[in-house]
């Protein structure tokens, strides 16, 4: 009787421990993915919030909008582009001016992030921590991005750049559909441009994002963390 009781006792012991190692091992999952994701985005943001971090990076370099770029190239051989080519120098300088304000958007979605998350990105692919941080920043990152982004391009000269490049594309648009390219809508060009360059901000800071991932990964062992070491080794 008393042998039973021991080994029940022994047992559940061995159950309670058991369930605190699998707690435990949770825990430090979730706080190295978030520490993983913490050091991605800010190498990420560090590389991308200096001059040219942007525009000097054909990787992630923000064009115009398609439309726009269009008749970028049909003024610049009419040496008419000038403008343009200042504005979108304007727009990657309102990106890089943007990463401090994306760094701090980033890190709050960070410590937000579930132990159950955690579990579910290191088992996943080489990017599944930087696809979790994209949804669950989603529309929320963008929007908070506006207002910085407004600034930064006002900062940049961008309005004014506006201001003096509508006459051409009035005159620019006549030359469009000469040649069949349709035509640029003056109306609401900087709300246009605005969402434009969020949007690729945003491609280019999570491309860098999912880099750092991917080194992490692939090299835990050199990572300088210990937890990093353990967490993905």
């Amino acid at each position: 009787m008393q042998r039973r009781i021991f080994i029940a006792g022994a047992l559940a012991t061995m159950a309670t421990a058991g369930a605190q190692a699998q707690s435990f091992g949770r825990s430090q999952a979730a706080d190295g993915v978030r520490e993983a994701l913490d050091q991605a985005a800010r190498l990420a943001t560090r590389r991308l919030g200096v001059v040219d971090g942007y525009w000097g990076d054909p990787q992630v370099r923000i064009d115009l909008p398609r439309s726009v770029s269009r008749l970028q190239s049909t003024l610049r051989p009419l040496g008419m582009s000038g403008q343009l080519d200042t504005l979108e120098l304007g727009l990657n300088r309102a990106a890089e001016s943007a990463m401090p304000q994306a760094r701090e958007i980033f890190l709050s979605v960070i410590r937000g992030m579930t132990v159950r998350d955690a579990v579910d990105i290191v088992g996943g692919s080489d990017t599944a921590a930087t696809e979790y941080l994209r949804r669950r920043s989603g529309s929320r990152l963008a929007s908070l991005l506006e207002p910085p982004m407004e600034n930064a391009m006002g900062d940049a000269g961008v309005y004014r750049t506006l201001d003096r490049i509508e006459p051409h594309v009035n005159r620019g648009n006549d030359l469009l559909s000469r040649f069949g390219l349709g035509s640029v809508s003056s109306d609401n060009l900087a709300g246009s441009l605005r969402d434009h360059a969020v949007e690729k901000t945003l491609d280019g800071v999570f491309y860098y994002i999912g880099e750092e991932e991917r080194a992490i990964r692939r090299d835990p062992l050199g990572q300088a963390s210990s937890l990093l070491r353990r967490v993905f080794g």
